[in-house]
């Protein structure tokens, strides 16, 4: 199902003005340089086509003929775009050894086999371009005349041997026909017609149904946070305890040609775009919809990965119009476009798994089915002071140490992260002990770890058809004895910084806040005690003394021996609350 919506994928984007992605024939390669050949095959030029990036030149992506994954010692060549070792029979490494051959042992035998491998490449690489164009092309030949052992006396290589590295991509310019090679109108239609993989063979295709060369190997995905960065697969089978019926590899899922192109360049064009994917803890989230529009942005609404403010800003500004739209019945539009309510979206999650890639989560369901999750989550998360900085790596961050700096969040708490908002299910418990457990430990009741918290308990209040009500900020009557405690343990705090002043070495909170949310018997009494001698030496002590026993009445004659995990998470609610009521208060005398 998921290969069969990417296929039309394709369809849609090639139908919707995305005149740079890649036609059947064709797959993105990025290319670092351009032979640029006369028509008797000289070598006239060597064209620099890297691009300027952040701290150094980087290859320019372009479209070139159909690479498919190849391995092997006696790997094929591609055709008019390959590595240094293909199309000029040169590999750094190999230069070194010439320079200084090795005499014997391990070295010796290392440098004969590197020497048949880059031998043998060129060789491919000769061939195939003598099958397909003829002896007379000028590629040819070039071909026929290059000697790869004296790249480093050739002038037109002294500048740039430094920068041809094992990966560096070169393709041919022809400079009577004023075109790139792989560009020739002439020269694309030969393209289609090589045969890319001989043992292939003809049968249904599961993703439409008809009969076509069946693909043996699939192209690779490139672009999923944390795969290897040559791609990964998703569609494969290496071992004899996956295979059946005698058939091997990808023929045990079969997918014809064009299916398994259309897939994989639809999948591998929406993860270069942005608009198409984010990041979600170790998952790669891709969304897009059956029909033309700005629909994953809405959802990239509660996505991490916002590369600043302003673009934080304005998916904020985005959803805010949709939802109030959807809540009023009014259409769908922000800016100068609408989008459709009853829109097919479709939600992949992606997450590395070595060569291939493991489908975390897949969910179909209409526009307007997302966009009620989202706000309901949005809804959720809802607190005083937040500043709308509740993206879901900042939520997610706040379950490590260092808040994730060199660190990785678990996927599988990522994965059932994300359900819970595409789906209106719980939130993981794993996400919110995790919380608690930071909390714990490091005594910090920041707005975004409050805002999780707050999120938890909502959802599963209302799913367990609890009457409690949680609010946005400070709720004085509320009945809960964890949300009480939480409000007297602030209180005391405060007492405590307004009677000793900023050179306290460590407040309450450094000492107790773990003790006091978990088993409040064993450190209030202590703390009130404490706070006698705070309030008598602090200035507004009389204020907060009324407060203290305000609270106290509602909490009664005892403190519980233990909290529930519910309760402890009440406890942070009413310190956050009371925090945040008392600082308030502060700014507005």
């Amino acid at each position: 199902m998921i290969l069969q919506f990417l296929y039309a994928q394709y369809d849609l984007l090639l139908n919707n003005g995305h005149e740079d992605l890649p036609l059947l024939g064709r797959s993105p390669a990025m290319v670092s340089f351009g032979l640029c050949l006369d028509n008797d095959g000289n070598l006239v030029d060597i064209m620099d086509l890297r691009v300027s990036g952040k701290n150094k030149m980087q290859p320019r992506t372009m479209l070139v003929p159909m690479q498919p994954p190849r391995a092997g010692q006696n790997a094929p060549a591609y055709y008019l775009c390959d590595k240094a070792n293909y199309v000029l029979g040169y590999d750094e490494k190999l230069q070194k050894m010439l320079d200084n051959p090795p005499t014997e042992g391990d070295k010796l035998r290392d440098f004969k086999k590197l020497k048949k491998k880059v031998e043998s490449a060129f060789m491919n690489f000769q061939k195939l371009h003598k099958e397909i164009l003829g002896t007379d092309h000028p590629i040819s030949r070039f071909l026929d005349q290059w000697q790869p052992h004296k790249i480093q006396n050739h002038p037109r290589f002294q500048s740039l041997l430094k920068d041809i590295k094992g990966n560096s991509n070169f393709v041919f310019y022809l400079e009577d026909e004023d075109v790139y090679a792989h560009e020739d109108n002439g020269i694309k239609d030969l393209t289609l017609k090589t045969p890319v993989d001989d043992e292939d063979s003809k049968g249904q295709c599961l993703v439409t149904g008809e009969s076509d060369e069946l693909s043996r190997i699939h192209n690779k995905i490139k672009g999923v946070y944390g795969s290897n960065a040559a791609g990964a697969s998703i569609v494969g089978f290496n071992d004899e305890a996956f295979e059946s019926y005698g058939k091997e590899q990808s023929y045990n899922a079969p997918v014809g040609k064009k299916a398994m192109f259309q897939y994989t360049t639809a999948l591998n064009y929406m993860l270069a775009d942005k608009a198409y994917h984010s990041p979600f803890g170790e998952i790669t989230v891709v969304f897009w919809a059956n029909k033309p529009g700005k629909y994953g942005d809405a959802l990239k609404a509660v996505m991490p990965g916002f590369a600043n403010n302003e673009e934080a800003a304005e998916y904020s500004n985005l959803i805010k119009d949709l939802i109030l739209a959807l809540k009023q019945g009014r259409p769908l539009k922000h800016d100068e476009y609408e989008l459709d309510p009853m829109a097919e979206v479709y939600v992949l999650g992606l997450a590395p798994n070595n060569a291939r890639l493991a489908i975390a989560f897949w969910e179909v369901n209409s526009f307007e089915f997302f966009l009620r999750r989202i706000a309901d989550h949005i809804e959720n998360l809802e607190i005083i002071d937040a500043n709308n900085n509740l993206s879901s790596d900042r939520i997610l961050w706040e379950t490590l140490p260092q808040k994730g700096k060199d660190k990785k969040v678990p996927s599988t708490m990522a994965k059932s992260f994300a359900l819970s908002i595409f789906t209106g299910g719980l939130y993981p418990m794993s996400l919110y002990q995790a919380i608690i457990n930071r909390i714990r430990a490091d005594g910090d009741v920041n707005a975004i770890r409050a805002a999780m918290v707050k999120a938890y308990l909502m959802r599963k209040y209302k799913m367990m058809n609890h009457k409690e009500v949680i609010t946005v900020s400070l709720n004085e009557s509320d009945p809960n004895v964890g949300y009480q405690l939480g409000r007297l343990f602030a209180v005391l705090e405060k007492l405590q910084k307004d009677a000793l002043g900023p050179t306290i070495n460590a407040t309450i909170k450094d000492r107790y806040f773990a003790s006091a949310s978990a088993s409040p018997a064993t450190v209030f009494s202590q703390l009130l005690k404490l706070s006698m001698y705070h309030s008598a030496k602090a200035k507004s002590g009389g204020y907060w003394e009324k407060v203290k026993t305000d609270i106290l009445d509602k909490i009664g004659t005892q403190f519980p021996q233990h909290l529930s995990l519910d309760d402890q998470g009440r406890f942070i609610l009413g310190y956050y609350h009371q925090l945040r009521a008392i600082y308030t208060k502060k700014e507005e005398d």
